[in-house]
């Protein structure tokens, strides 16, 4: 589905263009296992995923996806980049094939345009997804590293709950600020439901939801951007809409590469506070680890 053009900075298969029958659709279809399903389903949603991305995502082994993602790659379901920009030790990008969203479009009973469409995985989609693949490396890796640590870290009286999770890339809302329309913006917003694990029969299991928005630091020496950022999501904490259940804002995870990043960021969300005069979003931050702010 990528474009010839772009294989000098990526390898990928980019197979020739050919119409896809019914009939070929039906007999894939045969052949793969709802675990397949799952991956193609996933993949149609968050494009250019690495096999320990589908692990985590899947709660399997590493091994069967390997397993599985073979079997798809050899019924041309799915293609595999490789960035050169990301680094040699990251692994190929997975995102499916025209075969593949045909596949999952008669599954669904979607039209698969409507579907790439929807999703943004149709070719220009996925082009405008090629420069940014480090930065989705990254964000993934902080998803993976928030989802894969909740267990433990939410852990009470010795009991380890159940997680389940949702997470959206590229998380956009428009709301109103002062009769002005706005739009904030995160790298990704995650939502966690940890349901403790239950204590004989008649004991009352309690869910506990938890949401936040991550940020990831652009690098980049421009603290305008920053303050933007920064300043459209606390307008968003003060807009009308949200004065009902104002104190539920969802924590806001910033992850910087270093100690002067950590900083500047501190430093704008306090002058964007200044600015609006309202109360500065708080945090703390290790260094190389996210600051967490409200």
């Amino acid at each position: 589905m990528i474009a010839e053009a772009q294989r000098s900075s990526t390898s990928a298969r980019v197979p020739i263009r050919r119409r896809i029958t019914q009939q070929e659709v039906q007999e894939v279809l045969k052949r793969l296992h709802p675990l397949d399903m799952r991956f193609l389903q996933w993949l149609l949603r968050y494009p250019f995923q690495r096999a320990e991305d589908l692990a985590v995502a899947g709660t399997v082994s590493s091994a069967t996806v390997y397993r599985h993602l073979g079997v798809q790659q050899h019924l041309g379901l799915i293609e595999c980049v490789l960035p050169g920009t990301v680094g040699t030790e990251t692994s190929g990008l997975y995102h499916l094939s025209n075969l593949g969203l045909h596949v999952l479009a008669t599954h669904e009973q979607a039209d698969p345009a409507l579907l790439a469409q929807t999703w943004g995985i149709d070719e220009r989609g996925l082009l405008r997804l090629l420069p940014r693949l480090a930065s989705l490396v990254a964000m993934q890796n902080c998803i993976n590293g928030l989802v894969t640590s909740a267990p433990e870290a939410l852990t009470h009286l010795g009991r380890r709950p159940e997680i389940r999770w949702h997470w959206v890339r590229d998380y956009a809302y428009r709301f109103t600020y002062r009769e002005k329309g706005i739009r904030c913006t995160a790298d990704a917003a995650l939502l966690l439901r940890a349901r403790p694990a239950a204590v004989g029969s008649t004991s009352a299991v309690q869910e506990q939801w938890y949401c936040m928005f991550v940020l990831l630091d652009p690098g980049v020496a421009d603290l305008r951007l920053l303050r933007q950022r920064l300043r459209r999501l606390l307008c968003y904490r003060e807009c009308a809409e949200r004065w009902p259940v104002y104190r539920h804002f969802p924590p806001v995870l910033v992850f910087v590469p270093s100690l002067r990043q950590r900083e500047h960021w501190q430093r704008c969300a306090v002058e964007v506070a200044l600015q609006l005069q309202v109360a500065p979003l708080a945090g703390q931050s290790p260094t190389y680890q996210p600051i967490v702010t409200r």
